[in-house]
């Protein structure tokens, strides 16, 4: 018999509060995207605008599943500590810069808030300059 990917919460832990979850808007919700998708926790562009929606519960479920959590995708009392344990141990964010034919985590990080803010790649000329830019 396999075991199952899913532990059930600890005896006491508290249901998602009624402001996190699904269709939820604040702070709360702003904070944890930004978490989310510091820890890469999101398959797709999360935009952290404060709104929980299909992405934001994606994530929510996509970081239960990879940390040994109950996957609902409501972001419960385990979850909401899980994440921050994880965001704490992460180093401080440094100023990377990247220039064409980067690779690594941080260009797929500013690919993924790029495309979370609408940016789309393209090419720019200026003059006698032709490079690679974002638009919206």
């Amino acid at each position: 018999m396999l075991a199952s990917p899913c532990r059930r919460p600890p005896p006491g832990s508290a249901p998602a509060p009624a402001g996190l979850a699904g269709g939820a808007t604040g702070s709360e919700i702003a904070d944890l995207q930004m978490k989310l998708s510091r820890l890469q926790a999101s398959a797709a562009p999360l935009t952290e605008d404060g709104k929980f929606g299909p992405l934001t519960e994606a994530a929510v479920r996509t970081f239960q599943g990879s940390n040994g959590l109950e996957v609902t995708g409501q972001p419960d009392a385990a979850t909401r500590t899980a994440v921050d344990t994880a965001f704490a141990a992460l180093s401080p964010p440094v100023r990377v810069q990247v220039a064409l034919g980067s690779t690594g985590l941080d260009v797929g990080f500013a690919q993924q808030k790029l495309n979370a803010a609408g940016a789309t790649p393209g090419w720019r000329s200026t003059g006698s300059s032709t490079t690679r830019c974002w638009a919206r």
